[in-house]
């Protein structure tokens, strides 16, 4: 549950990422179609991350689970920040670290 969180909220920071008018953008087809339709993207993300926090509580109960949202949001906003002007993040990178936290939470703990 916490891997499905994390890939929430991503998703949802690098969607509001994408919408903005002074991020160094990529030029691949989904992040130019989130460039394009704004309002969609920008409702969507913050969606996702609505979404991200209600799991977040549901799982952590409500004090514990926000303080973890935003720690999360935080770590993983930074990420974005600091990887995507690099190009170091390509939704293969991403689908592999997923897979790999996955798996992890699954079978390991």
């Amino acid at each position: 549950m916490i891997s499905l969180i994390i890939f929430l909220i991503f998703i949802g920071f690098y969607a509001l990422y994408n919408s903005s008018k002074r991020a160094a953008l990529n030029t691949s087809k989904i992040e130019v179609w989130l460039q394009k339709n704004l309002k969609i993207s920008k409702v969507t993300a913050i969606l996702l991350l609505s979404i991200s926090l209600v799991l977040s509580i549901f799982e952590n109960g409500f004090a514990s689970g926000t303080l973890l949202w935003f720690i999360l949001l935080m770590t993983l906003g930074s990420l974005t920040i600091l990887l995507a002007p690099l190009k170091i993040m390509s939704y293969k990178t991403v689908l592999v670290v997923f897979t790999c936290i996955l798996w992890i939470e699954n079978f390991i703990f």
